[in-house]
């Protein structure tokens, strides 16, 4: 399903429109729409009693003890303003609450010529593109990258967790 989705997002970045905003910074386009779309359709045909929770549309709520999220299009400003390929399509799924596995296709990013695909199993480890892959093992916060998101909401903040992250007795 991601890798289907990861195709789409590929050949509509060209003609890409925003479909709606849905607060004063964030929105969606109609490749978000298509992706969602697609990835509820494919797991309602499989597993038409698991509930749904993604980031365009209501939840469709069940009783069943499995529940998957989805975010259609991880990255929808990188992608909408073409700024970078840090894209990605996300899929999880948990049973009564506890994740057993997600998935993380990005269609742009390349590894030796080939997009990535990320994938974790509840107690298997993760990968990408099928080689097992884990956490560097630092101890001095002065060798890690760090990265941070400057968020869609409440950007005025991010100051603060910076300055907080970077202390000498942060994280």
């Amino acid at each position: 399903i991601s890798k289907e989705c990861g195709k789409k997002l590929i050949s509509s970045r060209k003609n890409i429109n925003t479909s709606e905003w849905k607060l004063a910074t964030n929105f969606k386009t109609d490749a978000d729409d298509w992706c969602d779309h697609h990835i509820r359709q494919a797991i309602k045909k499989k597993y038409p009693t698991h509930g749904i929770i993604s980031e365009e549309n209501d939840p469709l709520v069940s009783t069943s003890e499995y529940l998957w999220v989805a975010d259609p299009l991880d990255g929808t400003i990188p992608y909408t303003f073409k700024t970078s390929n840090h894209y990605s399509v996300a899929i999880a799924l948990m049973k009564n609450k506890k994740p057993l596995l997600g998935v993380v296709y990005a269609p742009e990013l390349e590894n030796n010529g080939k997009s990535i695909e990320y994938f974790a199993i509840t107690g298997k480890g993760a990968y990408a593109n099928g080689k097992k892959i884990q956490c560097a093992n630092i101890d001095n916060l002065n060798h890690a990258f760090i990265s941070n998101d400057l968020c869609k909401f409440e950007r005025a903040k991010i100051y603060k967790y910076t300055k907080k992250l970077l202390a000498d007795d942060g994280v």
